[in-house]
């Protein structure tokens, strides 16, 4: 007779990865994704939190809602600091990264991405650099080190606008566009003067034109927000003049706060929304030392990154040039683009290896075989992790010896051990997973300009670092709104047939005298120099057909030799399943579970076909601590208040009506930056900065 185990979290487990499969398949044709992380600030001292908001986009430059999980690392040029997962919501997620105090002087790299970025390589993470500064070094030399540059797009750009006698200009008001065609030469000229977008003409106007100017005007109106290419074109079809222009029609809420407070003043600020409705918004107040005021922000990122989409480039490689510029400046810029058209290609969708993580996170890897190094097809995979119950998720490999597992929470910030049972042909197998935070490319640092005229400001923060130390201070609480409880495990069985807790009888000093004396079903002998079990089954009383599953503290065991010596004093408890169990496809002659006291399972050795990793639950994000003073306490608290973030409130709900914010000031006096940044209803993003004086 043959029992079975449906288990609910089992099937959704299953329905989960066909879910996942279907999705990769009818999405991935055209889904592409691009990622932007916003921190407070872009220099650190060691020891300090790093703060951050990240967004998720699309292909067409929108908030995008496909993946629910982005990673950011933290790197230098040797090696990865920080690693770290973090939970979408709506295309939005905020935290913190904690900065050691062993970190060195020097250049960092920030990096972020999704797993479904992955499939198009390490050009389309985003990335931002940041210098942080030990808190003990106080020499800062490496501030004045050489650091390489980066081409950027210097072939791209040119100085030259009058080619052959003719020019062409591009300029707005705020009802239309107007496009001045100039020909200085004594041929006429008599071509198409054509607005161009994603390869379409949106407009198109025959001209004639000999020594002398035409103007023409095209309804502001008539022109969505993007990138442009406006293009004077001979019958021949020859390109004889072209001028690249943005547009931006977004219409960004209203700020109000006043410029001057004293130290530890109740401040207020108030945002009013202009015209659309506003989704939600982040707002900071940062000591303007080390932040970049109207720098490269969340409305440039996406600029650039619909800059980047027309032109068929990486938001990274245009960032160089545009990053952080206002729409005047990017579009004086922009004159001097030398890109045609016809040089545009569309990029082919690369090659499809990592699933999007649409609900849970995923891990995956390839088996091969140990001896060849080919891959191993139809090999069956196992996944456990150390509990108190007997758990177990398996899968099988691909044709190209491809696996993955759909993670639940259950799995967060344990150790999973992965075991594959040997192949079809009974050659045994080797697991390589998959490293997301393996890099193929390395960083190399650019230099911030007049970073080094900074050198007294950052050893007064090193000397603030140090202050927060000595006194414990920390602005940091967890939020209890995203608290997860506790998710079910895929137990293998509900209950087992017999349980025996060998403390309840005579010291006993292995398995083999534990199987005889205490369990009676469970039957262990020695042949050829090893030892091998069987189990009775309990309902026919005739011996199960091939071996028992072996768990230890919940982990899969291949080799009772290990753990034959296991006496009744390291034993909690040992759970007889013996029946012919069914476990998905599975059939399993019986399953044995030891639980140990003394974590037995770290001491499981394989040779082949297993690996151990530990899996790091996504960071949950922090509430910033809102600091109160009332009445005398102004004056009579003794402890200092060094704050260089003033506010921080990455999640503020908006829609269309006026919203209020207050904090206080704390002692630390200067200029401070305040920061608002956010998306309308129609998903047009925008930023807004302010500065404001703390006294003395």
């Amino acid at each position: 007779m043959k029992f079975s185990i449906l288990k609910p979290i089992l099937i959704g487990l299953i329905f989960s990865l066909m879910l996942t499969r279907i999705g990769f398949a009818q999405e991935g044709n055209g889904i592409r994704e691009r990622i932007f992380l916003q921190s407070d600030r872009d220099i650190y001292v060691a020891g300090e939190d790093l703060l951050f908001t990240i967004h998720l986009f699309n292909s067409s430059g929108n908030p995008s809602t496909t993946s629910k999980f982005g990673y950011i690392a933290l790197r230098s040029p040797e090696q990865v600091i920080i690693r770290q997962s973090i939970e979408l919501d709506q295309s939005f997620s905020h935290g913190h990264l904690y900065l050691p105090d062993t970190l060195s002087t020097g250049y960092y790299e920030l990096v972020a991405f999704t797993n479904w970025m992955r499939n198009e390589g390490e050009d389309c993470y985003f990335s931002r650099q940041l210098f942080i500064a030990n808190r003990f070094d106080k020499e800062l030399t490496a501030i004045a080190s050489e650091t390489n540059t980066h081409p950027g797009m210097q072939e791209a750009i040119s100085e030259e606008r009058n080619v052959n006698g003719l020019s062409l200009k591009v300029a707005q008001n705020e009802k239309a566009f107007e496009i001045t065609v100039n020909q200085e030469g004594e041929q006429p000229i008599n071509a198409s003067l054509q607005m161009i977008r994603s390869h379409r003409i949106l407009w198109e106007q025959n001209i004639h034109v000999l020594n002398g100017q035409k103007t023409f005007n095209i309804p502001a109106s008539e022109l969505e927000d993007g990138l442009v290419l406006f293009r004077l074109k001979d019958h021949d079809g020859v390109n004889l003049q072209r001028w690249w222009y943005f547009e931006d029609q977004a219409s960004a809420p209203t700020l109000h706060i006043k410029n001057e407070f004293q130290r530890r003043e109740r401040a207020r600020l108030s945002i009013q929304p202009n015209g659309s409705p506003v989704k939600r918004i982040s707002v900071a107040v940062v000591k303007s030392f080390g932040a970049k005021a109207a720098g490269f922000d969340l409305k440039s990122y996406q600029r650039v990154l619909r800059m980047a989409i027309e032109l068929q480039m990486e938001p990274n490689l245009l960032s160089q040039e545009f990053g952080g510029l206002d729409l005047e400046d990017l579009n004086q810029k922009l004159e001097t683009l030398n890109i045609r058209p016809e040089d545009i290609e569309t990029a082919s969708l690369p090659e499809q290896t990592f699933f999007m993580e649409t609900s849970r996170q995923l891990i995956s890897g390839m088996v091969t075989h140990a001896q060849s190094g080919q891959p191993a097809a139809n090999v069956k995979l196992l996944l456990n992790v150390p509990d108190t119950l007997t758990n177990l998720m398996y899968t099988t490999s691909e044709p190209d010896g491809s696996f993955q597992f759909i993670l639940t929470p259950y799995y967060n910030n344990k150790y999973l051990f992965i075991t594959a049972l040997a192949s079809p042909s009974g050659e045994k197998t080797r697991i390589v997973l998959h490293d997301k935070f393996h890099f193929e490319k390395s960083f190399s640092p650019r230099a911030f300009p007049g970073l080094s005229e900074q050198r007294d400001f950052i050893a007064e923060r090193q000397e603030r670092i140090r202050i927060k130390k000595t006194y414990g201070i920390d602005y940091f609480t967890p939020d209890s709104i995203h608290f997860q409880a506790p998710f079910p495990a895929p137990r293998l069985f509900s209950q087992a047939s017999q349980t025996i807790r060998p403390e309840n009888y005579e010291q006993l000093d292995n398995l083999f005298e534990i199987a005889r004396e205490l369990v009676g079903p469970w039957r262990i002998r020695r042949s050829g120099g090893t030892h091998v079990h069987t189990l009775v089954c309990a309902t026919t009383g005739a011996f199960l057909p091939g071996r028992p599953m072996l768990f230890v503290d919940g982990v899969m065991v291949l080799d009772l030799d290990q753990f034959i010596h296991l006496g009744s004093n390291q034993i909690e408890e040992i759970q007889v399943h013996n029946l012919n169990w069914v476990y998905g496809d599975m059939h399993i002659p019986g399953i044995i579970a030891i639980f140990t006291k003394t974590n037995e399972h770290e001491n499981i050795h394989y040779q082949n076909g297993f690996v151990k990793e530990f899996n790091e639950a996504p960071t949950n994000p922090v509430a910033y601590k809102l600091v109160v003073y009332n009445g005398r306490e102004n004056f009579e608290n003794n402890r200092p208040d060094l704050r260089e973030v003033l506010l921080w409130e990455p999640e503020v709900s908006l829609g269309s009506e006026k919203t209020e914010l207050a904090f206080y000031t704390g002692d630390l006096s200067g200029e401070f930056l305040v920061l608002v940044q956010g998306f309308t209803a129609d998903n047009k993003p925008f930023s807004i900065y302010q500065n404001i004086r703390v006294n003395r």
